[in-house]
């Protein structure tokens, strides 16, 4: 199954600056072991902090438990969304567009 997560810092985590680095150097070393591992399929940062990655796990509880093994995930919000292959989601509206014309009155 695939993921869209997105990571908003949270801004008024109170932890020293000192602290803080460490955490992100813990978190770096995390996300390059998970892509190397091809947990993640591309992982980007955003300018202003935070960022996103496609996710490849077996469940949503493979999901949790990956979130949750993030050494930053005490520090940011997460929302994450699940994703499809968009040829097979277009075939499906397709498919009930065109159900739903055949059972309009001609």
């Amino acid at each position: 199954m695939k993921f869209l997560v997105v990571v908003t810092p949270r801004r008024d985590a109170p932890i020293p600056p000192p602290m803080l680095a460490e955490i992100l150097k813990a978190q770096r070393e995390w996300l390059q072991a998970r892509a190397a591992d091809g947990t993640f399929e591309c992982n980007y940062a955003f300018p202003t902090g935070g960022g996103m990655a496609v996710v490849n796990v077996d469940s949503h509880e493979g999901l949790n438990e990956l979130v949750y093994d993030a050494p930053a995930f005490g520090i940011v919000d997460l929302e994450a969304k699940a994703l499809s292959d968009s040829d097979a989601s277009m075939g499906n509206a397709i498919a009930a567009l065109e159900r739903a014309a055949s059972m309009m009155p001609g």
